[in-house]
């Protein structure tokens, strides 16, 4: 091997270790901006201006059985769909504002299929539905539901 192939060689290597250097660098800067957008995202005043302003005009299913979950902390006992507007007025205006019954409805029978909340009494007519919490507590920031 002569000192000019050498040289070659050893440029070549270096190179290559720089190229994958770099390209390591801008996958790792990719992942942490991709990361820290999910965790901006999750935090509960994702959307807000610094005057505390909303600046998305839709809440979403996932904000609203959020706020949904948090507001069942709040209830008493027995309570009713008004009661869980009340409660979640207190969590986020701006969801319970935006938030139509049909919606609330909704949340409030899927609670009901994963076993969260029981119907006590059926609505009829002008007369709302009763519900109860089930024998279970609700983590609303990690959307999970655990047995006691």
């Amino acid at each position: 091997m002569k000192a000019l192939d050498y040289k070659k060689l050893k440029k070549d290597v270096e190179d290559r270790y720089n190229k994958a250097l770099q390209k390591a660098e801008n996958e790792r800067v990719e992942a942490l901006a991709a990361i820290e957008k999910v965790w901006k995202m999750t935090k509960p005043n994702y959307g807000k201006s610094s005057s505390g302003t909303t600046s998305s005009t839709s809440t979403g299913y996932g904000l609203l059985a959020k706020t949904v979950r948090e507001s069942l902390k709040l209830v008493p006992q027995t309570f009713t769909k008004t009661n869980i507007l009340t409660a979640m007025q207190k969590i986020s205006s701006d969801v319970a504002n935006k938030c139509n019954s049909n919606s609330l409805s909704g949340c409030l029978h899927r609670l009901k299929n994963e076993g969260v909340i029981i119907v006590v009494k059926e609505g009829k007519g002008s007369a709302p539905a009763e519900y109860q919490l089930a024998n279970k507590t609700i983590d609303a920031n990690e959307e999970q539901i655990m047995d006691f």
